[in-house]
């Protein structure tokens, strides 16, 4: 009688399949629903997402090791990703991957293979049979997990100084999958990623023009299109762009919130009542950073 498989099963052969040929997995994820029912594909996108906080988290253990005491070690979990027991084997089958920091590229293919084949189910998860899966997917991406896995790699653009261009790369890739996977739940489902977006625009200011220029802005801005605020981010740019062409100097904040119809002139902030929901500042953003995101959304 055959063994019953594991999730550390599932995730092994997973991840010696990324690591031998990514290009070929990224390829079957894209046709995986020929092959796979929807149960299988739900399965295996949990399973890949608990992987990569499984990663992440790892990663963050190596810095606390190198950099401070077992005393200064005040870290908590993303997510109850395995069972202990199967943890501890996943983690001494797969070795040399745990054990290499920083191994980015295969955390972004694993966050795009996630969202691959979360978008390869989409339309089936709305039907009425497939309730039970699509309420798996949502208990697994909600609270604040996309969030943080989010935020460690859009972290690395500013904090990773000798950071290659491919490993930005890798970085980018992986933010995208992510924000992908965020635009298919409402965004109350999901702590803190709108203020998350919005903080990391503001922060671009102090990010120098040549690492900037490698950056592609219009994921994170067309997330929140997606979640109701095309009106707001169109005015933001318009604002922004407007401003640089009249040559005025200083920041001026664009309250994130609908444009106000009382005056049409140009002011430093922009109220207007927020329906029932707490406000959110979106920063005059650079002419670089307009064009950026115009010319690739």
């Amino acid at each position: 009688k055959n063994k019953a498989v594991t999730m550390t099963d599932i995730i092994n052969r997973t991840l010696r399949l990324l690591t031998d040929n990514p290009g070929a997995a990224l390829v079957f994820y894209r046709n995986a629903s020929s092959k796979l029912s929807v149960a299988s594909i739900s399965k295996l996108i949990a399973s890949l997402m608990k992987c990569l906080v499984m990663f992440i988290e790892e990663e963050k253990e190596q810095c606390l090791e190198k950099f401070c005491s077992d005393d200064n070690n005040t870290s908590t979990p993303l997510l109850d990703v395995v069972p202990e027991d199967d943890s501890k084997r996943l983690k001494h089958t797969n070795a040399s991957l745990f054990k290499e920091a920083n191994n980015v590229a295969l955390m972004a293919t694993i966050a795009e293979s996630v969202s691959i084949l979360w978008d390869s189910i989409k339309n089936e998860l709305s039907k009425s049979q497939n309730e039970t899966f699509n309420e798996l997917l949502k208990e697994i991406f909600s609270g604040n997990v996309l969030t943080e896995v989010y935020d460690h790699f859009a972290s690395k653009f500013e904090n990773e100084e000798d950071f290659e261009d491919s490993k930005l790369g890798d970085c980018f890739r992986a933010c995208v999958a992510i924000l992908h996977c965020a635009g298919k739940l409402d965004e109350p489902n999901i702590e803190g990623l709108r203020t998350q977006i919005v903080k990391n625009l503001a922060s671009l200011k102090s990010i120098p023009e040549e690492k900037r220029s490698k950056m592609n802005f219009s994921p994170s801005v067309s997330l929140l299109c997606v979640w109701g605020m095309t009106e707001n981010v169109a005015y933001c740019l318009g604002s922004s762009i407007a401003l640089y062409f009249e040559g005025e100097s200083g920041e001026q904040d664009v309250e994130f919130c609908q444009q106000s119809n009382e005056s049409k002139k140009r002011k430093s902030l922009v109220k207007v009542k927020a329906s029932g929901k707490s406000t959110q500042l979106l920063p005059q953003l650079d002419m670089d950073v307009c064009l950026t995101i115009l010319g690739r959304i």
